[in-house]
């Protein structure tokens, strides 16, 4: 079993008109479909309690020679008696003989010189009124008896809870993203058209079955076909099923396509006496590939975009990808993978950990700096990481001599250590901004809070330094009074 999955489905443009046909197909069988099984038990009871059962059984072996072969069918009186257990299994070969079937019902097989045919005339039009009651029966799709409006109503029916589950399953995951990738209007008249071709394959091999046919299966595999077609060479994510064991992997779409034909085909060859319609996903299968070229074609294209991976699902493999290089020591290749990882997310923190090691391994120069830059703007959003921002920061120093970050990222990270009470690495950083970068309109108010830092951790002569640094290099500023303020209360006087 191989089933393609979708990127994401995008909730900032819902997909409106597939969660409409499961509503709808769920309506239909939990709603309208409710009373189905009841009333086609009781009509098929009628049918055997009826005697209508033995009167048409009977003409089936009578028709197909198979008293001569059987002899113990013929009683007696040289008719043909039947047991509950010869009922069921020639009932059951004469129903999956579609053309008697179709014989029968137009009276080809019991004519007015049978015996009792107008007996078997009111039993049948009773079963038939009792049939009538079974909305599959009624609006399933019969080649042997078609109509237009059937061949739209039978996409909306099914003959169970898990033919339903199973097909609106299917509908979602290839349904969401076709209607996103190539829009509401050719995503439906994919659904309907390609759910007619799907009939007339169907109707072309069983020209004479009253069976009916019901289900979406067939408008959902011109779905697939049309899927596949529009994504052409592009990779997709497939699961696929071999017994216990399931995976998924990326393969070309257009590459699933021959595999999905192929095995309806032995299907259908396979199981010829089974209930499901091979041929009418091979009609859908092969409308929808043609309605996905003829848009390929002369249509905008399918929005592509739409098989993205999501954010999560891409980091792990650039990550594991990064690693193997770090360990073959491909630093250029792990520095782009890992680049890739933060255009996605630029917070990933292992990825920035990753990538300050590599470029670390490339000397002290720029790259580095702006490495161990991207890493401790990270650290700082994140209080708990002071004393790991301390660290970097501290190697840092110790490989690049004279910080060369940015004035503004030097404040923040000063700031950090303040609030965590880092005072001698905060002063270690307030000095180089004082001498390198003067200007610096954050300055007067760090030296301020540090000041008032080493005041509370009772380090007076350092509070008084840095209040007097203050007043004496930005003595117009708003922190130089509230400084003048300190430097009074630790009875010392400062400059005016």
């Amino acid at each position: 079993m191989i089933i393609p999955l979708s990127g994401k489905v995008s909730w900032k443009n819902p997909p409106f008109v597939t969660i409409a046909i499961i509503a709808v197909n769920c309506l239909v069988y939990f709603v309208i479909q409710a009373d189905d099984a009841r009333n086609q038990y009781a009509a098929y009871d009628y049918y055997l309690s009826s005697g209508l059962a033995r009167i048409e059984v009977s003409a089936y072996i009578q028709e197909k020679g198979l008293d001569k072969k059987d002899p113990k069918l013929v009683g007696k009186d040289g008719k043909i008696t039947l047991s509950r257990a010869d009922l069921d299994r020639y009932g059951e070969e004469m129903f999956s003989d579609e053309r008697f079937c179709s014989e029968l019902d137009q009276g080809l097989v019991i004519t007015p010189e049978h015996a009792e045919y107008d007996h078997w005339l009111d039993l049948r039009a009773h079963f038939k009124e009792k049939l009538s009651l079974v909305v599959s029966d009624r609006y399933g799709f019969k080649p042997g008896d078609s109509s237009v409006v059937t061949a739209f109503t039978h996409m909306f029916l099914h003959g169970s809870f898990g033919h339903l589950l199973g097909n609106m399953v299917f509908l979602w995951l290839v349904g969401c993203v076709l209607e996103m990738g190539c829009g509401r209007a050719v995503y439906l008249a994919i659904y309907f058209v390609g759910g007619l071709c799907a009939v007339g394959l169907f109707c072309a091999l069983n020209l004479h079955s009253i069976r009916p046919l019901v289900g979406a299966s067939g408008a959902i595999s011109a779905l697939i076909g049309a899927y596949l077609v529009l994504y052409w060479t592009r990779k997709i994510k497939v699961f696929y099923s071999l017994g216990v064991y399931f995976n998924y992997t990326m393969v070309p779409a257009i590459a699933i396509l021959p595999f999905y034909i192929g095995n309806e085909i032995l299907q259908y060859f396979l199981d010829s006496y089974g209930t499901v319609a091979y041929m009418a996903h091979v009609g859908g299968l092969l409308g929808g590939s043609a309605l996905g070229y003829v848009d390929r074609i002369y249509m905008p294209k399918a929005d592509a975009k739409v098989f993205d991976q999501d954010v999560p699902e891409k980091i792990p493999g650039l990550l594991e990808g990064a690693m193997r290089a770090m360990e073959k020591l491909d630093i250029t290749r792990a520095r782009s993978l890992l680049r890739e990882v933060l255009a996605l997310d630029p917070n990933h923190r292992a990825a920035l950990t990753q990538l300050y090691n590599a470029e670390k391994l490339g000397g002290a120069g720029d790259a580095y700096t702006e490495a161990s830059s991207l890493l401790m703007e990270s650290l700082i959003k994140d209080p708990r990481q002071v004393r790991e921002l301390q660290r970097l920061y501290r190697e840092y120093r110790e490989r690049a001599g004279q910080p060369r970050i940015r004035p503004d990222l030097l404040v923040r990270v000063g700031a950090a250590f303040i609030a965590g009470g880092l005072v001698d690495d905060a002063e270690g950083i307030v000095m180089v901004l004082h001498k390198e970068h003067g200007e610096t309109k954050q300055l007067p108010r760090m030296m301020f809070a540090l000041a008032r830092a080493c005041r509370d951790q009772g380090d007076t002569d350092r509070s008084l330094r840095l209040a007097r640094l203050l007043l004496e290099g930005y003595p117009d500023s708003r922190e130089a009074a509230a400084a003048r303020e300190l430097v009074q209360q630790q009875g010392a006087a400062g400059p005016s």
